[in-house]
């Protein structure tokens, strides 16, 4: 069973005992985990807002200057990044391979007119049907697709606000749910 994990269950690390056996799930065997390729950069974001508050929060200026001329800042942030990757390390976690992840690299150096040439399973029309219509956040929407595009069983987040959202979207594939419900739910001894 392939399990895509949300970049708030890395950040939780061994914090919830949900990741604990998620975790004990994937050593056995009984699931895979799959994370995206952007969750790095997203998980920097993610613990700068936990020392300076929102997004919105990190833009002024004064708290944006305190993060880039603090070196003790930066080794705070270091160090909880790889304190949360820590708890995933004897955990193999795998990244999708996926249509979608090709057209996301591929968007970088490749003009629209010709992404949307290589984009042969509507990924990119998909993508923006999360944003626009769903109102889902951009990285959320890459996750999804993602999970989506490589076939994923599974897409476990914290977030209640995109469970709902993502719950609308009857053409997606991944089921959509908290790593609680999913372990509540799903049947292990049948799905191995």
């Amino acid at each position: 069973m392939k399990v895509f994990l949300d970049t708030n269950i890395i950040i939780g690390g061994g914090n919830c005992p949900e990741h604990v056996e998620l975790k004990r799930k994937a050593n056995d065997g009984e699931i895979c985990l799959y994370i995206g390729h952007e969750i790095c950069s997203e998980q920097s974001k993610r613990s700068t807002d936990h020392y300076f508050g929102s997004c919105n929060a990190a833009r002024n200026q004064k708290l944006f200057k305190i993060l880039q001329e603090t070196k003790k800042t930066q080794q705070k942030l270091e160090a909880l990044e790889e304190d949360e990757w820590k708890f995933w390390d004897d955990c193999q976690l795998h990244y999708p391979q996926c249509t979608f992840s090709g057209l996301i690299s591929a968007a970088g150096v490749s003009p629209p007119e010709l992404l949307l040439e290589k984009d042969l399973n509507n990924e990119i029309v998909f993508l923006e049907e999360l944003i626009t219509i769903f109102n889902i956040e951009n990285m959320d929407a890459i996750h999804l697709m993602t999970a989506h595009s490589a076939n994923i069983n599974f897409f476990l987040t914290w977030d209640k606000r995109l469970i709902k959202r993502a719950g609308k979207v009857h053409w997606l594939h991944p089921k959509i749910a908290t790593p609680f419900d999913f372990l509540q739910k799903v049947n292990f001894s049948s799905s191995g």
